[in-house]
């Protein structure tokens, strides 16, 4: 069955909550202004009540991003955990 929601919806990836807010809370907010559902997929950390706040996007926790990541296994899940969305 097709989705009844028809708001084209843009995920977001960030490596940290903090990124996404300094720095693509300009474009998550155009985006909400634009009528996109925003949703923001990164691991939680201490800004993502500021992020909630703004209220123009979703949040989805990323338990396998991680910054410094070289080991495939942990992007074998990450990719997986990914395919969700």
């Amino acid at each position: 069955m097709l989705s009844m929601n028809p708001r084209p919806h843009i995920i977001v990836t960030s490596n940290y909550t903090f990124t996404a807010y300094n720095y693509r809370r300009n474009m998550l907010e155009a985006l909400h202004k634009l009528g996109y559902r925003v949703t923001v997929l990164a691991p939680p950390d201490d800004y993502l009540p500021r992020l909630l706040a703004l209220g123009v996007c979703n949040f989805a926790p990323l338990r396998w991003m991680t910054a410094k990541s070289v080991t495939p296994l942990k992007d074998a899940l990450l990719t997986r955990e990914l395919y969700r969305y």
